[in-house]
């Protein structure tokens, strides 16, 4: 009778992890196309800049002549010429 019972509930136990197994299989396959789904739609919208590399140097001139201009603004009103700018 021991014997019937331990091996009933073995395999009770490994229907259980058979099945937790298969879900959790299941959860990582909708996991990763969910993924997939998302980085095609992220590879669909326009890139912010097109070239990382001239994006960034534009960005940067860009700041450079904001920072710039502000500090002429500044000097102007301080009251220094133009020309010893």
């Amino acid at each position: 009778m021991l014997k019937s019972s331990l091996k009933n509930a073995k395999e009770a136990v490994d229907a259980q992890v058979a099945e937790k197994r298969r879900n959790a299989r299941q959860l990582e396959r909708e996991a990763k196309q969910k993924r997939e789904e998302l980085l095609q739609n992220a590879r669909k919208r326009p890139m912010l800049v097109e070239s990382y590399n001239t994006g960034t140097y534009r960005a940067n001139n860009l700041a450079k002549a904001q920072t710039l201009k502000k500090f002429v603004d500044v000097m102007k009103q301080s009251g220094v010429s133009e020309r010893d700018i």
